[in-house]
């Protein structure tokens, strides 16, 4: 991780106004994707307004979403209901259940198994180990968190049913994102869009350097907002969808209600750290990256001056903002902030082993690693002490590491509070965090077996 120097901590107020653009050649695709925003936006605060136990409410906000093409949300809310009240008949017909011996099954499901006992041959059974079921059909596990969004595959990528239709009517993704048959035989030559214009890359890159004209490239769950120069920009957004997916893994759940992720990342320090003064707190202080909350919906921010560091800068700020989406705006105040920051720089470069030799390497030249019990409950950064505030971060980064990827090293009980620790902070379940976090800290070897995973003495 990187600390801001202290002179680049003098900041300035600045207010950025809305990007006004041009039509483009890309006029109407942007036109579909804001729609859908706007959609995404509707449902989000319709979302928020519910209360938790709120069977009806949540019912009819499955029916809206149906109504307006929400594909992935209908089915999101349609188990929120069923897990507020499992017999609601209407959710579990809409689901795809039946009433079988007194019990809710899938239909796809039931009519599969009579199909198959009547085709398969006795005693030859399709091997069904790693699969779960979904719709009716065995398939990968690790293909169901896509498929419950809603997410199609094509090739390596999942991608929603609208860029599937593009895909299959030629659309192609470059340069980080879509372009139709026409537009893509300009892209492929090397040119962009511009106003109203095809350009070289170089000239668009000088065009949106300007913040009120960046660059804004869409992933399937990560929408960043940058200045820097195309190919970087590209580059970026594929680290913060890569980062995206390991904090899925890693949390066992995704943001609540599909939402897409916000970043932006500033081309200079100096526009970083003027956003910082109006939209920040200490974390953008002594690290070059953060959490608007003065953003609604929230903004991860980051500063992308240095090309060496802006990828860990965005990933950072994609683990602040999903863990802020994931647990909610009440959920997250019940995750201690070591255990937040553990989890961001773990995603950003704690799960690789090569990487957390270069953590403990800036560990050790900030005086070596502490006790990790003290760390975590004296944890607070402050822009006073970037370099204790740094060493801070650095060490629940090693701690999360630790745990995740200790093997034989971290005692069973302590994996297994840690997991319930993150099943907690997924599920936004105050006690279930506590209880974990508390195990782990408690544990009497924590310091000895955290210096043995990092190879010290």
């Amino acid at each position: 991780m990187i600390v801001l120097p202290a002179w680049s901590l003098v900041l300035l107020a600045v207010v950025l106004p809305s990007p006004a653009r041009e039509a483009s050649p890309r006029a109407s695709l942007d036109a579909v994707q804001d729609e859908r925003a706007t959609l995404k936006e509707q449902y989000r605060r319709k979302l928020g307004e519910l209360a938790k136990d709120d069977v009806a409410g949540h019912f009819e906000l499955a029916l809206w979403c149906e109504e307006v093409g929400l594909k992935g949300e209908v089915k999101l809310v349609l188990r929120k209901v069923i897990a507020l009240d499992p017999n609601h008949p209407e959710a579990r017909e809409r689901l795809g259940y039946v009433q079988q011996d007194g019990k809710w099954v899938l239909r796809d499901a039931v009519e599969e198994e009579k199909e198959q006992e009547k085709e398969e041959p006795a005693g030859k059974k399709p091997s069904t180990e790693g699969k779960v079921r979904f719709k009716g059909e065995w398939v990968p596990a690790a293909d169901l968190p896509h498929l419950e969004k809603g997410l199609v595959r094509r090739g390596e990528r999942w991608v929603t049913p609208e860029e599937a239709k593009r895909i299959d009517e030629g659309w192609k993704f470059l340069e980080g994102e879509w372009w139709s048959p026409e537009d893509a035989a300009n892209v492929e030559k090397g040119l962009l869009p511009v106003n109203d214009r095809w350009v070289p890359k170089a000239e668009a890159n000088v065009f949106h350097a300007v913040w009120d004209d960046a660059w804004v490239l869409s992933t399937a769950n990560v929408r960043l907002r940058t200045n820097v120069d195309r190919d970087q920009a590209a580059a970026l957004a594929a680290r913060a969808e890569e980062t995206f997916e390991r904090l899925r893994a890693l949390l066992g759940a995704s943001p609540r209600g599909g939402e897409v992720l916000q970043i932006y990342a500033f081309r200079t320090d100096d526009e970083y750290r003027k956003y910082q003064e109006t939209h920040g707190d200490e974390h953008g202080l002594v690290y070059g990256a953060f959490l608007s909350l003065r953003d609604d919906p929230p903004v991860g921010v980051a500063a992308a001056q240095k090309p060496d560091w802006a990828a860990y800068h965005v990933a950072h700020a994609v683990g602040h903002l999903f863990l802020r989406h994931l647990a909610g705006e009440k959920g997250v105040r019940s995750v201690p902030e070591w255990l937040q920051e553990g989890i961001a720089g773990y995603a950003e470069k704690g799960y690789d082993d090569h990487h957390r030799k270069w953590t403990l390497k800036q560990i050790e030249e900030r005086g070596g690693l502490e006790d990790p019990a003290v760390v975590a409950k004296g944890f607070g950064l402050s822009g006073s002490d970037p370099e204790g505030s740094a060493k801070q971060i650095l060490q629940t980064s090693l701690l999360v590491a630790y745990c995740v990827d200790g093997g034989e090293a971290v005692p069973a009980r302590v994996r297994r509070a840690f997991e319930a620790a993150l099943r907690g902070v997924a599920r936004g379940q105050k006690q279930d965090i506590k209880r974990g976090v508390d195990a782990l800290l408690k544990d009497p070897d924590l310091e000895k077996n955290v210096r043995a995973f990092a190879g010290l003495k």
